[in-house]
Formats: structure tokens, C-alpha cells, sequence
């Protein structure tokens, strides 16, 4: 996993203000828009993986 850090400066400017604040939104759209896309969906080994935690879910209903 990519481990990503704040820089150690402080920011004393408005423009250093804005361009952080820029880096946080470009950030959050990318992962909105790649929450729900499907890099495999035809996958078999999604198909088995979704079927066995279903079947786990049904099994132990309280787990839920």
C-alpha cells in the first residue's frame, strides 16, 4: 500500500492554502469515481468469492 504524507512545512500562504485544498479535492474525485467501477466483473474468481461470502451470510445470519 502506497503510504502518502503531508508535507513537514506549514502553510503560509493563501496560494499554498488553495493548492493543498486542490490536491485534497482532485483526491476525493478520483476515488468517487473509481468506487463503484468494476475492474473485472466477469471474473470467475469474483463470481466464486461473491457466492462464498453469501453463502457464509446465509449460514450465520447473525454475523450480519
Amino acid at each position: 500500500m502506497l503510504d502518502v504524507h503531508a508535507s513537514h512545512e506549514s502553510i503560509h500562504t493563501w496560494k499554498g492554502f488553495f493548492i493543498h485544498i486542490a490536491i485534497i479535492v482532485i483526491g476525493l474525485l478520483i476515488a468517487i469515481s473509481l468506487r463503484d467501477r468494476r475492474v473485472f466483473p466477469s471474473s470467475p474468481v469474483v463470481a466464486e468469492t461473491r457466492e462464498a461470502f453469501g453463502a457464509s451470510g446465509r449460514q450465520h445470519p447473525a454475523l450480519r
